[in-house]
């Protein structure tokens, strides 16, 4: 005989695929706990026919601020600036309005303008010639060999911005290497 409270809410679907658009198993979550940028670039990584809901479902906006933003959509707008502004409202919502226009500024110059981030991670390593898969799993760019081997037919590899999809890499003394897997993972070799 107690008080219950129940709360119902759609499922976060994918309109075209019907996959989860937030799913831990599927590696689509997003934590509340993330960082504001991961947060914001996991956001900017949901699919583009899934914002209106995730607007719906994850914001604080009236439906009217929904409903404009779905005709803007509909006129042809693209969809990217809509998500821009999705990203910033839920980052906003968890982590503030200077650490979502602080995410959107780094976003934006990374993988807009192709700008490598200022925060780099640094390393040193001993110069010599190392296997890339090797080197990836010791700095913390794949999980396992089989990953980075993966990674490097994929072309998901760059060194110093370039695709790089050999066995092997030369690290010497003189110059220093930027290694980047994905779009998120960089590490500066000196």
């Amino acid at each position: 005989d107690k008080e219950k409270f129940v709360i119902t809410t759609t499922l976060l679907t994918n309109p075209v695929t019907g996959e989860k658009m937030m799913s831990e198993s599927l590696g689509t979550g997003i934590g509340l706990n993330e960082s504001a940028e991961n947060m914001f670039g996991k956001i900017m990584a949901l699919p583009d026919e899934g914002v209106i809901q995730v607007f719906i479902d994850c914001t604080r906006l009236s439906m009217d601020e929904i409903e404009e933003k779905q005709k803007r959509l509909k006129k042809g707008e693209n969809p990217r600036t809509i998500k821009l502004e999705l990203a910033f409202e839920i980052t906003k919502m968890y982590h503030g309005e200077k650490s979502a226009a602080s995410s959107q500024e780094k976003f934006i110059s990374q993988f807009s303008n192709k700008e490598l981030p200022d925060d780099v991670k640094e390393v040193t390593v001993k110069p010599g010639e190392y296997k890339t898969a090797e080197l990836l799993v010791t700095l913390n760019l794949a999980t396992s060999k089989s990953e980075a081997r993966r990674l490097l037919d994929q072309n998901g590899v760059k060194v110093n911005q370039e695709t790089y999809t050999k066995e092997s890499i030369s690290i010497d003394k003189k110059n220093d290497l930027i290694i980047q897997v994905g779009k998120r993972k960089f590490i500066k070799i000196r």
